[in-house]
């Protein structure tokens, strides 16, 4: 029995329309790799999991009994998974072009990068956060809400994007390597958890996902426990995906 390259993992809650999108890109995008695809549903209360069953039976469906929330879904399809590398996928996410066929050779050729997260774009296909940096006060307290705030300005957002590597901070270095132009693979601190590609070695080493947290942050504490075990996390700029940020999270309210 031929073993798996990618095991494709959606977590789901009342959000069928976004999630048959997804299906439906996955479907006409995989080429030239095995993978498999495994939605576990939340308990929806819509018509979710009929859906996948009339029109995605290739599938792999688990029906939870209950909402356990994001690192939960995602566990029991990680346990029931058998590619050598685990894809965790946000329902509202859409694949462009071969970014997994991409995605799945650069990590074969790479053996010392543990997870590998795409670009992620905007509805429009202007560039999302794809990267930030791990935890501290500071960031949580500064860099997300008042540096959000001046990087409206452009003036400044300019000189804060030329300076960021000198500035003496971390947080604000790999936060504002969403704002530059970044054609090649590049090492991170944290991959955002809507697309994440992840080495099954790593998932041996440290564990699954950390269920003490219902929805976000999950994939910041998963990074940062890698980070710890000697893994790499890099920023894949070559591979591509739509990501309707908040979309899931609003429809489903998990």
């Amino acid at each position: 029995m031929s073993v798996l390259d990618i095991s494709i993992i959606i977590a789901n809650y009342n959000t069928e329309e976004f999630l048959r999108n997804c299906l439906n890109s996955i479907k006409s995008t995989v080429k030239n790799v095995k993978y498999e695809v495994i939605v576990t549903d939340n308990n929806s209360k819509d018509d979710s999991v009929t859906m996948i069953k009339n029109e995605f039976p290739w599938v792999k469906l688990i029906e939870s009994k209950i909402n356990g929330g994001f690192a939960y879904a995602n566990n029991l399809a990680i346990k029931e998974s058998s590619g050598k590398y685990i894809f965790l996928l946000n329902t509202d996410t859409v694949l462009l072009k071969d970014v997994i066929e991409k995605m799945v050779n650069y990590m074969d050729e790479n053996k010392d990068v543990g997870l590998l997260g795409p670009k992620l774009l905007n509805r429009d296909m202007s560039h999302q956060t794809s990267v930030s940096g791990f935890p501290s006060f500071k960031r949580e307290f500064y860099h997300i809400y008042k540096l959000k705030n001046i990087l409206k300005i452009p003036i400044l957002k300019k000189i804060i994007v030329a300076m960021s590597g000198k500035i003496g901070s971390k947080d604000v270095e790999q936060y504002m390597m969403n704002f530059k132009s970044i054609d090649e693979p590049r090492e991170v601190q944290v991959l955002v958890g809507a697309a994440l590609l992840v080495r099954r070695n790593v998932i041996d080493k440290i564990g699954m996902l950390d269920e003490r947290y219902f929805m976000y942050y999950e994939e910041i504490d998963f990074c940062y426990q890698a980070n710890k075990a000697g893994f790499k996390a890099v920023y894949y700029p070559n591979g591509e995906i739509i990501h309707y940020i908040g979309q899931a999270a609003t429809k489903s309210r998990i």
